[in-house]
């Protein structure tokens, strides 16, 4: 999947990457000095180069159960403003749907279903904060069936308490 600010970076999956830093992972340049909306990959703390344009991560049996993460952070001296990022996904797998999950709002985007992810800049210059999320993305959903509400518990006493869950995937 490619995302474009200014630049343009790429999230991918492999089965001869790794989930940590390897060969196929490409460190990415500076900013320019003006007028810019740079995206990057954030790697965890302690790698040797914290901002990424090229990220691989390991395609194993589990992306069918749960999602892979990155961290995408992007930056910009648009304070403020109303950006936008792009999202081209056509080399991932028919059933891999990239969601951005929006850590500042709480806001989760299909990435297949609208490829234009639209936000405000902070107002000052530094990173919007962002997850790119690939696998499977279904939220798990959970209902109390018992107590349902009328009930009159004892404290100190058992009780039963059933509830269902659910992954739609």
């Amino acid at each position: 999947i490619s995302i474009t600010g200014t630049n343009t970076i790429i999230a991918g999956i492999s089965p001869l990457a790794s989930d940590s830093i390897d060969a196929q992972d490409t460190i990415v340049p500076p900013p320019p000095p003006g007028n810019y909306q740079y995206v990057y990959f954030l790697l965890a703390p302690g790698q040797p180069m914290p901002n990424y344009a090229v990220d691989i991560k390991k395609d194993d049996a589990g992306l069918a159960t749960r999602a892979k993460r990155w961290a995408l952070r992007s930056l910009s001296d648009h304070l403020g403003a109303s950006l936008s990022i792009g999202f081209s996904n056509s080399s991932l797998p028919a059933a891999f749907t990239p969601v951005i999950y929006d850590l500042q709002s709480g806001r989760y985007q299909d990435m297949k279903a609208n490829p234009i992810f639209n936000f405000t800049s902070p107002p000052a210059e530094t990173p919007y904060l962002l997850s790119l999320l690939i696998g499977d993305t279904t939220k798990p959903s959970v209902a109390v069936v018992q107590p349902n509400g009328g009930e009159l518990l004892v404290v100190g006493s058992p009780d039963t308490i059933r509830w269902t869950s659910g992954d739609g995937s």
